[in-house]
């Protein structure tokens, strides 16, 4: 007793051609621009900050000895120079060196020092992270990221790939109420329902159907359009002795003795 049953619904494949690809591809193109974005910004203000020109220390010296400076701000090697005249430029001192005594070695009097506002700035902090580590810090950890997504895309795609032509049966609990489907539940197909309760009929009470000369079916064969699968066909109970074959067109038998 076979059933040969024409799937006229839509196939949930059709128009999905490629999409695997189309999403890898997108994912790659949103990625690379918002790279390119993050770098633009950047770009913008690193070139929007002010440019300070720096001047050696010897300078700094005569500057100081002179009264021409009004504020030093101190920040590790590096220093911020502000003149009387509200200018402001850079200089740096020696490594491991206090800058008091770096302008005493110059020739600046101690005089001359303590009319010079000095500002020590310890570099550890928010905006030091920020200005300094950050800006070498932000495209590695984005380069990292981004060939993580690229790998994850890259695996899924493969394994989804690979899924072709494995059986897609589970095992259900016929005890599950959250997890029931009846023949109440599929809907449009009357002649598929009609020859299945056939089935189940003989699979209950098959004395009744080989006394009229009825043979055991080995299995019920769905065909259909190419893609369309068996979506709320409920398979009857069956003797383990008994064998389901689900066919895919196109692709041969997909597994065999499997529900």
């Amino acid at each position: 007793m076979n059933l040969n049953f024409l799937n006229k619904k839509t196939s949930p494949n059709k128009g999905k051609k490629g999409k695997n690809g189309s999403n890898l591809s997108g994912s790659i193109a949103g990625t690379m621009f918002i790279f390119m974005l993050i770098t633009a910004v950047y770009l913008a203000v690193s070139d929007n900050a002010p440019v300070m020109s720096e001047i050696p220390i010897s300078d700094l010296a005569k500057s100081v000895s002179m009264g021409e400076v009004k504020k030093i701000l101190v920040e590790g090697e590096k220093l911020t120079i502000t003149y009387q005249n509200d200018e402001i430029k850079k200089s740096k001192k020696e490594t491991g060196s206090a800058l008091s005594q770096t302008l005493f070695n110059y020739g600046v009097t101690k005089e001359a020092l303590a009319k010079t506002e000095i500002e020590i700035k310890d570099e550890s902090g928010f905006v030091f992270v920020i200005f300094n580590i950050l800006p070498f810090l932000l495209p590695i950890v984005f380069i990292l990221l981004f060939f993580w997504y690229i790998s994850r895309q890259v695996r899924g795609a493969g394994m989804q790939a690979l899924s072709f032509g494995q059986s897609k049966a589970r095992i259900t609990d016929p005890n599950d109420k959250n997890n029931r489907v009846t023949f109440k539940d599929v809907a449009g197909c009357k002649e598929a329902k009609e020859e299945l309760k056939e089935i189940v009929d003989f699979l209950k009470s098959p004395k009744k159907f080989l006394d009229i000369g009825a043979r055991i079916p080995k299995g019920v064969i769905l065909t259909g359009a190419p893609g369309a699968e068996p979506h709320l066909t409920p398979a009857p109970p069956r003797p383990a002795s008994s064998e389901t074959i689900r066919v895919i067109e196109g692709a041969g038998p997909a597994s065999g003795n499997q529900t």
